[in-house]
């Protein structure tokens, strides 16, 4: 009923009405008379809907306004009803329930004159998706909005506007991601652990957030009671198919009560037990369903075998995967009680342990660790060897540091999940100890060089220089012929891996002070077999793991000796290789976690990548490598690499920008203050040139011609140096007194920069008279200098990474080149110089 307000109006001007007073001589009355006014109620327009209202999203907007004859629009009321399937009622708008009070649909008061309204939409099988499969229908619901606009003087329009709409939306989806036994889809019934943790996580393509709202999730037996009244359990994805609609309804109590959709994906999981048997000993099957619910009410109606609808039996044989990595010794992987490593360790060699484990891959939780030295009774949680009993601090997870002085020693560590599942595994340490300084031999000569059938670097007359029995000349010739090493016996003193076939190892270079370690980039060095990383294959669609190896050569550097690594390539024999094969792009920086390139003829490896552990952390593995951790190297890159850094966009190709016959190594040359802090005299030549008697082409009494072939120093390297418009950023390493790891000792002296000099002493400064981009590769040369881009790049290197604790406190050495490729009377010159005044070995005259 409209409210009825009393209004006067005057029938005589007040001027008037004040003179008839006067007169009167009486006071004013304080009664007015007047006829009453009714207020008008005010008018509503819904003036903005969606565009089809058949078919609206589940958040509709609507726009409306209104006015009032007599005065002004105070604000709106609106109530939105959810229809029946025969449409509007007269029930779905009624404010209060008549017969009993009770407020069934409110106005909402606001100020507005538009709102977005998130309305249900949880009727499932919307009429004009009937074709599509019941799972792909959209669930739908009408609704029908009314707006009344109020008036300052509070009335309402009698009349609201209002308009019918239908809300549509898609079904959220949900799907498991642990444990991984029951992700994806599969013919037949699955195994899980006695206790498994089920993770989920889920979307709606239709809701801002693009996830569903909540959850709720049933686990059931499959026991199943078939035609012939047999209990039987259905384990594969024809049995289900055939009854599955009677057995997993959206209406059985053992549904779970909906819970919200947590952010986490970590918090997104629930565990669950099981048994293995039957109270008859079967092997008892069961069903996890889980179905999902969006904002609109929507939910998924998924009960398909293997999406929706999980099928598992219980096996109780699986256990934890334990990692376990220790510096020197590298990592190792196992499941099961058995899993085990043999090392020989050195004397008195600090011993650092840390591991991890996970149950994921089969559903279950690590419950604890624990772990002991020389442990007598495994079954025995009271044998003094235990050093914790299980549990999840940092102490359970890494060993204290330890070292041995002599002897066998067992480190035994185990895992066991929430359903008391266990892993354990063991490291057998041999310690070899260390002879005294004076029981030890002075020197070793490992050759590991595959050359044997080569039948490279011929000299005139056809003799392979590179084969086996000339190269084995090159070393006699150093160590034996003329100034040799005193103590040295070629008979007892050298190992040639290519005849001993890798059977060999720290126990046997043990008894050494001094190795010469030479060798090549190949895949059967011994290098390459034992020092090299490995992938360990995981399951089904899961990338390999990369796993470093035990380099023992980290040990003997750094407690027993000196060595003095050389060859072309040598450096990279240790780099693991990409289990894609994907060719590496040079330069390679050890410090680099960067992921794979697209060049325009491949992808490229930046890096070596990063490995997750179990405890989510990343270790960047790099810097697990042995050039970075044992060597002391940042960067290593090749004379002429397969693929290297151009441009962001571009990839430089060796054998197209780099030309050998430009870039190769015609020489070595002596860093200048390097010889001033190491050599000062003469000890040997400060420039040393390739053998002219295998690079006899370049030896007619002439300047060699650059666009005649070249075939020497592809593969030797060189270090801590970038040379390259790759911008990632790389340091030095660098010892705890500040002083650089890597010293200078060789720079590179390239073919086309040695002819250059050639024709420049005498006397032809227009050389060159062609374009070194064509003769050299378009990368070969550098437009600022005229020189290669190679030259004077650090070759041969002292490294001090191990010095602090080995015994004799020196430098070892690396060169990345083939000593016996150059001049032999004076490389044996500088190899005696390393051998005599740096390792201190007695060198005869």
């Amino acid at each position: 009923m409209a409210r009825v307000l009393r209004i006067v109006v005057a029938a005589l001007s007040l001027g008037v009405a004040y003179a008839a007073f006067q007169m009167a001589g009486c006071s004013p009355s304080n009664e007015l008379g007047g006829i009453e006014l009714i207020n008008a109620v005010p008018d509503t327009y819904i003036s903005g809907t969606p565009p089809y209202l058949r078919e609206t999203d589940f958040f509709v907007e609507f726009f409306w306004s209104g006015n009032d004859p007599d005065g002004r629009i105070n604000g709106y009321q609106w109530k939105i009803t959810t229809n029946g399937a025969d449409g509007i009622s007269v029930s779905d708008t009624l404010t209060v329930d008549p017969a009993t009070g009770d407020t069934l649909h409110p106005w909402h008061f606001t100020t507005a004159t538009d709102t977005v309204f998130f309305v249900s939409a949880d009727s499932a099988s919307f009429i004009d998706d009937y074709e599509l499969p019941e799972h792909l229908r959209r669930f739908y619901q009408p609704h029908t909005i009314f707006v009344r606009a109020v008036d300052d003087k509070g009335a309402v329009d009698p009349s609201p506007a209002m308009v019918t709409f239908t809300a549509t939306t898609f079904a959220p989806t949900v799907y498991l991601t642990a444990p991984p036994s029951l992700r994806g889809v599969y013919p037949e019934s699955q195994p899980v652990p006695p206790t498994f943790l089920v993770k989920w996580t889920g979307s709606d393509p239709d809701f801002e957030l693009g996830t569903p709202t909540k959850i709720r999730y049933m686990v059931k037996s499959a026991l199943y009671i078939n035609t012939f009244g047999s209990e039987v359990y259905l384990s594969t994805r024809n049995e289900y198919q055939a009854v599955g609609d009677t057995i997993i309804t959206f209406s059985d109590p053992g549904w779970s009560d909906w819970i919200p959709y947590l952010t986490d994906p970590d918090a997104r999981a629930q565990s669950f037990s099981a048994d293995k048997l039957d109270a008859q000993g079967r092997l008892k099957h069961y069903f996890f369903a889980i179905q999902a619910q969006d904002t609109a009410g929507a939910v998924s109606l998924d009960r398909s075998y293997g999406n929706g609808v999980k099928n598992f039996y219980v096996n109780d044989v699986a256990s934890p995967i334990i990692s376990v990595r220790e510096r020197y010794l590298g990592s190792a992987r196992g499941t099961g009680l058995y899993g085990r490593t043999v090392v020989d360790i050195a004397q008195n060699q600090p011993l650092l342990f840390v591991w991890t484990g996970s149950a994921e891959s089969y559903g279950g939780i690590v419950d604890g660790f624990r772990h002991g030295w020389d442990v007598e009774d495994l079954t025995d949680d009271e044998d003094d060897g235990w050093v914790t009993q299980f549990g999840m601090t940092d102490s359970h997870t890494r060993s204290d540091l330890k070292v041995f002085d002599s002897g066998s020693h067992v480190l035994t560590i185990e895992c066991k999940d929430n359903a008391g599942l266990m892993t354990r595994y063991t490291f057998v340490l041999n310690v070899v100890p260390v002879p005294d300084a004076a029981d030890q031999l002075p020197l070793l000569l490992i050759d590991d060089v595959q050359d044997i059938v080569s039948q490279a670097w011929p000299d005139p007359n056809g003799i392979p220089y590179d084969n086996d029995i000339y190269r084995d000349g090159f070393w006699e010739e150093v160590l034996t012929v003329g100034s040799s090493v005193s103590g040295f016996n070629a008979s007892r003193d050298v190992l040639d891996n290519q005849i001993e076939l890798g059977a060999w190892g720290y126990r046997d270079v043990v008894p050494y002070k001094n190795i010469i370690w030479t060798s090549r980039f190949n895949r059967l060095s011994y290098i390459a077999q034992n020092f090299q990383g490995r992938y360990v294959e995981q399951g089904e669609g899961e990338d390999p793991i990369p796993v470093e190896a035990y380099v023992w050569l980290d040990t003997y550097q750094a407690y027993v000796g000196n060595i003095f690594l050389n060859g072309t390539g040598v450096i990279r024999n240790f780099h693991i290789t990409d289990y894609q094969l994907v060719l590496w792009l040079a330069p390679i920086i050890y410090t680099s976690d960067e992921s794979y390139i697209n060049c325009a003829d491949g992808v490229r490896a930046r890096s070596f990548g990063t490995r997750e552990e179990e405890d989510g952390s990343l270790t960047v593995l790099g810097l697990l490598q042995y050039p970075y951790r044992g060597m002391g190297l940042s960067v290593s890159s090749l004379m002429q690499p397969a693929s290297f850094y151009d441009t962001p966009s571009r990839c430089g190709s060796g054998t197209r920008d780099l030309k050998l016959r430009c870039i190769g190594t015609k020489g070595i040359i002596l860093d200048p203050d390097f010889k001033s802090l190491h050599i000062g005299g003469n000890a040997f030549d400060d420039t040393i040139y390739v053998w002219d008697v295998i690079d006899h082409v370049d030896h007619q009494g002439v300047i060699p011609d650059i666009t005649v072939p070249y075939e020497f120093g592809q593969y030797d390297e060189y270090y801590d140096v970038n040379i390259t418009a790759r911008p990632t950023s790389w340091y030095p390493q660098v010892l705890d007194d500040g002083t650089r790891v890597i010293e200078p000792m060789w720079h590179v002296y390239t073919r086309y920069d040695y002819i250059l000099d050639q024709h420049l002493l005498h006397g032809d400064d227009d050389y060159p008279d062609f374009d070194a981009a064509v003769a050299c590769g378009g990368l070969s040369v550098s437009e600022a200098t005229g020189r290669t881009n190679n030259d004077g790049m650090p070759i041969g290197v002292f490294s001090y990474m191990a010095t602090q604790t080995k015994p004799s406190g020196l430098p070892d050495v690396l060169w990345g080149f083939d000593p016996s490729m150059f001049d032999h009377e004076k490389m044996k010159e500088a190899v005696l110089w390393v051998l005599g005044e740096h390792f201190g070995l007695t060198v005869t005259p």
